[in-house]
């Protein structure tokens, strides 16, 4: 049903986990930290015709011909994500780490889309349409704050944090309840946390959250990334685009407020995030 594209290193960090099988979660009756790996992902991105489990039942002889041929030319395990129970009926295989072989893509044409190459940023203007797809609520990572911010993309870091989270989706309930959709990006669009439409004009927003230590770079980082984000929404075809910045508190130092508003760009925080609905 979706897609989405590694980002980053992969980090090692403790995960809370409890197995599926019914005879070790009853002997791990509690789950506890255990050593884990962890892999920032972007996305995830709906496919436009999902791809089913009749079809793929359908096509099992042409993905047991891709399983023989991998096995002639290639040594040790290949994580193959299928298996056929009893020899006859195709099933995902349980593994929590698969591999997708290409050949799979291949003759799986709904998978088409996640293979196509990210459009140039400065390629010919398109005719702007609907921005972004379904809002996806925000979410807390347990190991966010286990990655440094520029080994990876650290917008995909920081929406991990409980600050973070909690102000987009306060944001994003605030536009609903003002009759405006939130949005989260496309593949092809910039990697902003959140936006919104109201008549010609599209209102990108970075969310931030801050501490009293990190205020000033957070607020930099935060700046830099949705000025940014207005100039890439602008080249692919959105005439009208507003700039929002939305720490998770108001900014301590007041000179944030100046140069937000010489760079026109919106400041809200998490204690005014009903104004967004005003911006409109």
């Amino acid at each position: 049903m979706a897609w989405s594209r590694a980002a980053g290193p992969v980090t090692e960090a403790p995960t809370i986990w409890r197995p599926h099988r019914s005879a070790t979660r009853r002997r791990i009756q509690q789950p506890v930290p255990q050593p884990g790996w962890w892999l920032d992902l972007d996305g995830p991105f709906q496919l436009s015709q999902p791809l089913t489990g009749t079809e793929l039942t359908r096509r099992q002889e042409e993905i047991r011909a891709v399983l023989r041929e991998l096995e002639g030319r290639r040594r040790g395990s290949l994580y193959f994500p299928f298996f056929w129970w009893g020899g006859r009926q195709l099933r995902p295989m349980q593994y929590y780490l698969n591999k997708l072989p290409a050949e799979l893509v291949g003759i799986s044409p709904e998978l088409a889309q996640a293979l196509k190459p990210r459009p140039e940023p400065y390629g010919p203007q398109a005719q702007p349409g609907l921005l972004g797809t379904d809002y996806r609520p925000a979410q807390v990572g347990a190991a966010a704050g286990a990655r440094q911010p520029f080994t990876t993309d650290p917008a995909i870091v920081e929406r991990g944090l409980r600050g973070h989270a909690d102000t987009q989706n306060e944001l994003a309930r605030v536009l609903r309840d003002a009759g405006l959709t939130p949005r989260s990006r496309l593949p092809h669009e910039p990697n902003f946390d959140l936006a919104w439409q109201a008549g010609d004009t599209a209102f990108v927003a970075e969310i931030k959250s801050i501490t009293d230590d990190n205020e000033e770079e957070q607020l930099r980082l935060g700046l830099g990334q949705v000025l940014r984000y207005r100039q890439r929404l602008q080249h692919i075809g959105y005439p009208k685009v507003v700039a929002v910045l939305a720490p998770e508190r108001p900014p301590r130092d007041p000179s944030w407020a100046d140069l937000c508003h010489d760079l026109q760009v919106v400041l809200l925080h998490g204690g005014n995030l009903d104004q967004a609905a005003q911006l409109s």
